[in-house]
Protein backbone atom coordinates (compact mmCIF):
# COMPACT_ATOMS: atom_id res chain seq x y z
CA UNK A 1 0.00 0.00 0.00
CA UNK A 2 0.66 3.72 -0.32
CA UNK A 3 1.88 5.77 3.13
CA UNK A 4 2.38 9.17 4.11
CA UNK A 5 5.77 9.66 4.66
CA UNK A 6 6.15 9.12 8.67
CA UNK A 7 7.04 7.19 11.41
CA UNK A 8 4.08 4.41 12.56
CA UNK A 9 3.72 1.91 14.64
CA UNK A 10 2.30 -1.36 13.16
CA UNK A 11 -0.48 -4.33 13.86
CA UNK A 12 -0.19 -6.75 11.76
CA UNK A 13 -3.38 -9.62 11.67
CA UNK A 14 -3.57 -12.71 8.88
CA UNK A 15 -6.46 -11.71 6.51
CA UNK A 16 -7.62 -15.68 6.50
CA UNK A 17 -8.67 -15.50 9.97
CA UNK A 18 -12.00 -16.59 10.77
CA UNK A 19 -14.90 -15.92 13.21
CA UNK A 20 -13.28 -12.76 14.15
CA UNK A 21 -13.05 -8.25 13.55
CA UNK A 22 -10.67 -5.57 14.76
CA UNK A 23 -12.41 -2.40 15.99
CA UNK A 24 -11.04 0.59 17.48
CA UNK A 25 -7.87 0.16 15.05
CA UNK A 26 -7.67 4.36 14.46
CA UNK A 27 -5.48 4.23 17.47
CA UNK A 28 -2.69 1.37 18.14
CA UNK A 29 -3.26 1.96 22.07
CA UNK A 30 -7.21 0.88 21.38
CA UNK A 31 -7.14 -2.10 18.86
CA UNK A 32 -8.92 -5.04 20.14
CA UNK A 33 -9.74 -8.21 18.16
CA UNK A 34 -12.98 -9.04 18.62
CA UNK A 35 -15.02 -12.50 18.44
CA UNK A 36 -18.46 -12.43 16.09
CA UNK A 37 -21.53 -13.21 17.43
CA UNK A 38 -23.23 -16.82 17.21
CA UNK A 39 -26.17 -16.89 14.76
CA UNK A 40 -28.20 -17.06 17.99
CA UNK A 41 -27.21 -14.15 19.41
CA UNK A 42 -26.66 -15.32 22.73
CA UNK A 43 -22.97 -17.02 22.23
CA UNK A 44 -19.88 -16.26 20.08
CA UNK A 45 -18.99 -17.82 17.62
CA UNK A 46 -15.51 -19.95 17.87
CA UNK A 47 -12.38 -18.49 16.32
CA UNK A 48 -10.23 -19.79 13.68
CA UNK A 49 -6.51 -19.00 12.07
CA UNK A 50 -6.14 -16.43 13.93
CA UNK A 51 -2.34 -14.65 14.19
CA UNK A 52 -1.10 -11.21 14.73
CA UNK A 53 1.50 -9.14 15.71
CA UNK A 54 2.00 -5.69 17.53
CA UNK A 55 5.40 -4.96 16.04
CA UNK A 56 7.73 -5.40 12.82
CA UNK A 57 10.61 -8.41 12.91
CA UNK A 58 13.27 -5.18 12.40
CA UNK A 59 12.03 -2.68 14.89
CA UNK A 60 8.75 -1.90 16.77
CA UNK A 61 8.14 0.66 14.25
CA UNK A 62 7.60 1.14 10.03
CA UNK A 63 9.53 4.38 9.00
CA UNK A 64 8.21 5.75 5.43
CA UNK A 65 10.85 7.63 3.53
CA UNK A 66 9.55 10.19 0.86
CA UNK A 67 9.31 8.74 -2.57
CA UNK A 68 10.55 5.42 -1.70
CA UNK A 69 9.22 1.49 -1.26
CA UNK A 70 9.85 -0.05 1.90
CA UNK A 71 9.85 -4.09 2.35
CA UNK A 72 9.49 -5.14 6.29
CA UNK A 73 8.82 -8.33 7.81
CA UNK A 74 6.28 -9.41 10.84
CA UNK A 75 5.87 -12.43 12.93
CA UNK A 76 2.85 -12.74 13.82
CA UNK A 77 1.88 -15.47 16.77
CA UNK A 78 -1.41 -17.26 16.75
CA UNK A 79 -3.40 -16.19 19.89
CA UNK A 80 -6.13 -18.94 19.86
CA UNK A 81 -6.62 -21.24 22.63
CA UNK A 82 -7.84 -25.47 22.47
CA UNK A 83 -10.13 -26.25 24.97
CA UNK A 84 -11.22 -30.06 25.47
CA UNK A 85 -13.61 -31.86 27.08
CA UNK A 86 -13.17 -35.56 27.50
CA UNK A 87 -16.91 -36.62 28.53
CA UNK A 88 -17.28 -39.77 30.29
CA UNK A 89 -20.17 -41.19 30.55
CA UNK A 90 -21.20 -43.63 33.56
CA UNK A 91 -23.91 -46.01 33.87
CA UNK A 92 -26.95 -43.89 31.75
CA UNK A 93 -29.09 -44.94 29.16
CA UNK A 94 -28.19 -45.07 25.49
CA UNK A 95 -27.27 -41.57 23.92
CA UNK A 96 -27.37 -40.08 20.46
CA UNK A 97 -25.75 -36.82 20.65
CA UNK A 98 -24.24 -34.49 22.88
CA UNK A 99 -23.79 -30.66 22.50
CA UNK A 100 -23.71 -27.32 25.50
CA UNK A 101 -22.30 -24.50 26.10
CA UNK A 102 -19.39 -23.34 28.34
CA UNK A 103 -19.23 -19.90 29.21
CA UNK A 104 -16.09 -17.86 30.95
CA UNK A 105 -14.51 -17.01 27.58
CA UNK A 106 -12.95 -14.34 26.48
CA UNK A 107 -15.05 -11.65 24.24
CA UNK A 108 -12.01 -9.58 22.71
CA UNK A 109 -8.61 -9.37 22.99
CA UNK A 110 -7.00 -5.53 23.74
CA UNK A 111 -3.73 -6.28 20.99
CA UNK A 112 -1.38 -4.14 22.71
CA UNK A 113 -1.59 -5.51 26.10
CA UNK A 114 -3.08 -8.86 25.45
CA UNK A 115 -5.63 -8.57 28.11
CA UNK A 116 -9.29 -10.32 27.74
CA UNK A 117 -12.31 -8.35 27.92
CA UNK A 118 -15.68 -9.36 29.26
CA UNK A 119 -17.16 -13.05 29.66
CA UNK A 120 -19.03 -14.86 26.83
CA UNK A 121 -20.75 -18.39 26.19
CA UNK A 122 -19.56 -20.35 22.80
CA UNK A 123 -21.64 -23.20 21.77
CA UNK A 124 -20.40 -26.67 20.84
CA UNK A 125 -21.34 -30.22 19.74
CA UNK A 126 -19.17 -33.13 21.05
CA UNK A 127 -18.32 -36.21 18.88
CA UNK A 128 -19.01 -39.94 20.14
CA UNK A 129 -15.81 -41.93 20.93
CA UNK A 130 -16.03 -44.67 18.94
CA UNK A 131 -17.04 -48.64 20.80
CA UNK A 132 -18.09 -45.96 24.34
CA UNK A 133 -20.41 -44.11 25.52
CA UNK A 134 -17.71 -40.79 26.00
CA UNK A 135 -18.06 -37.78 24.26
CA UNK A 136 -14.94 -35.41 23.32
CA UNK A 137 -15.53 -31.58 22.61
CA UNK A 138 -12.95 -29.12 21.14
CA UNK A 139 -13.32 -25.54 21.41
CA UNK A 140 -11.97 -22.82 20.12
CA UNK A 141 -11.46 -19.30 22.09
CA UNK A 142 -9.18 -16.16 22.25
CA UNK A 143 -8.66 -16.81 26.39
CA UNK A 144 -10.53 -17.78 29.09
CA UNK A 145 -11.43 -14.74 31.25
CA UNK A 146 -10.38 -14.46 35.14
CA UNK A 147 -12.23 -16.72 37.45
CA UNK A 148 -14.35 -14.62 39.15
CA UNK A 149 -14.40 -15.16 43.13
CA UNK A 150 -17.96 -14.14 44.12
CA UNK A 151 -19.74 -16.44 41.96
CA UNK A 152 -19.26 -18.80 39.03
CA UNK A 153 -17.90 -18.11 36.23
CA UNK A 154 -16.59 -20.54 34.16
CA UNK A 155 -19.96 -23.18 33.49
CA UNK A 156 -20.49 -26.37 31.34
CA UNK A 157 -23.59 -26.63 29.99
CA UNK A 158 -24.30 -29.93 28.63
CA UNK A 159 -27.57 -31.04 26.95
CA UNK A 160 -27.44 -35.32 26.27
CA UNK A 161 -30.00 -36.48 23.75
CA UNK A 162 -31.40 -40.04 23.91
CA UNK A 163 -31.67 -42.43 20.98
CA UNK A 164 -34.75 -40.86 20.17
CA UNK A 165 -33.64 -37.91 19.29
CA UNK A 166 -35.88 -36.15 21.21
CA UNK A 167 -35.83 -36.66 24.92
CA UNK A 168 -33.43 -33.69 26.24
CA UNK A 169 -31.14 -34.57 29.68
CA UNK A 170 -29.46 -31.01 31.26
CA UNK A 171 -26.54 -31.24 33.23
CA UNK A 172 -24.59 -28.19 34.36
CA UNK A 173 -21.01 -28.31 35.78
CA UNK A 174 -19.24 -25.20 37.53
CA UNK A 175 -15.71 -25.25 36.38
CA UNK A 176 -14.65 -22.05 38.55
CA UNK A 177 -12.29 -23.78 40.75
CA UNK A 178 -10.91 -26.15 37.98
CA UNK A 179 -10.29 -23.25 35.57
CA UNK A 180 -8.28 -21.14 38.43
CA UNK A 181 -6.17 -24.09 39.13
CA UNK A 182 -5.13 -24.24 35.57
CA UNK A 183 -3.91 -20.66 35.15
CA UNK A 184 -0.22 -20.35 36.23
CA UNK A 185 0.49 -17.66 39.11
CA UNK A 186 0.69 -14.94 36.37
CA UNK A 187 -2.86 -15.47 35.09
CA UNK A 188 -2.24 -17.10 32.06
CA UNK A 189 -3.56 -19.87 30.80
CA UNK A 190 -2.00 -22.80 28.72
CA UNK A 191 -2.71 -22.67 24.68
CA UNK A 192 -3.46 -26.64 25.22
CA UNK A 193 -6.51 -27.17 27.94
CA UNK A 194 -7.18 -30.76 28.37
CA UNK A 195 -9.95 -31.69 31.04
CA UNK A 196 -11.79 -34.81 32.03
CA UNK A 197 -15.14 -34.72 32.80
CA UNK A 198 -17.48 -37.51 34.15
CA UNK A 199 -21.22 -37.80 34.52
CA UNK A 200 -22.80 -40.02 37.05
CA UNK A 201 -26.57 -41.18 37.74
CA UNK A 202 -26.87 -40.24 41.41
CA UNK A 203 -30.41 -40.65 43.16
CA UNK A 204 -32.19 -40.65 39.90
CA UNK A 205 -30.13 -37.46 38.93
CA UNK A 206 -27.56 -37.29 36.02
CA UNK A 207 -24.79 -35.28 38.15
CA UNK A 208 -20.79 -34.33 37.31
CA UNK A 209 -18.54 -33.72 40.18
CA UNK A 210 -15.42 -31.69 40.48
CA UNK A 211 -12.05 -33.12 41.27
CA UNK A 212 -8.72 -31.32 41.74
CA UNK A 213 -6.52 -30.46 38.88
CA UNK A 214 -4.15 -32.55 38.42
CA UNK A 215 -1.06 -30.57 38.04
CA UNK A 216 1.62 -30.57 35.98
CA UNK A 217 0.60 -33.40 33.68
CA UNK A 218 -1.48 -31.02 30.81
CA UNK A 219 -5.06 -32.44 31.82
CA UNK A 220 -7.30 -32.90 34.56
CA UNK A 221 -10.41 -34.66 36.05
CA UNK A 222 -13.62 -32.99 36.91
Amino acid sequence: GVLPVGRYRVIVVNSDCVNVAVRNERSYDTAEIYVLPDEDGEHVCQPERLAYATRLVESETLEVPYRDTVRVAAAPCSCIKHVRFMLEIGDFVPLSSCRGSFSGVSLSRHCLSGLCSSAASVRFTADPVAGSSSFIADIYVLDLVPPRTDAPSHLLSLELVGEDGSTVYPVTADLTDAVRSIASEGGVFPNEISLRVVLSLIDGQLRASVLPWDEGSGGGVI
